[in-house]
């Protein structure tokens, strides 16, 4: 059974609109910051906002090479209990969270909302 624990990677601890950043940073393990510069370079090559979906799925499928997978309209909380061993991406409606071994990290809790797509992270 997949469960919630309240985490920022924000490293000032603020709670902007960020959730891109501190979703990729905390699943691959890359510096916040460095996870900024990286979709600043994508948004600036593919001519998009650096947090908007194309931008943000351009570095995970592109440049990291993650597989997406369709959610098929299953919750956060199903995709975690798919997948305890693995490190998730997963995308619901205007937000990208992160599951790690079934734990759900994130400023919020979202296992109940419905997912549209996702990555598994290879680590």
């Amino acid at each position: 059974m997949s469960r919630y624990i309240y985490y920022n990677i924000n490293p000032e601890g603020e709670t902007l609109p960020d959730c891109v950043c501190r979703a990729i940073s905390l699943a691959t393990n890359i510096d916040y910051y460095r996870v900024e510069e990286l979709l600043e370079f994508v948004g600036d090559y593919y001519c998009c906002e650096d947090l908007c979906v194309s931008c943000y799925s351009n570095l995970i499928e592109n440049i990291f090479g993650f597989q997406v997978f369709d959610a098929n309209g299953m919750k956060v909380s199903e995709l975690s209990d798919m997948y305890p061993n693995d490190i998730l991406l997963i995308r619901i409606n205007s937000h990208l969270t992160c599951s790690i071994c079934g734990l759900l990290l994130d400023i919020w809790n979202c296992l109940d909302e419905e997912a549209d797509i996702y990555w598994i992270v290879e680590r």
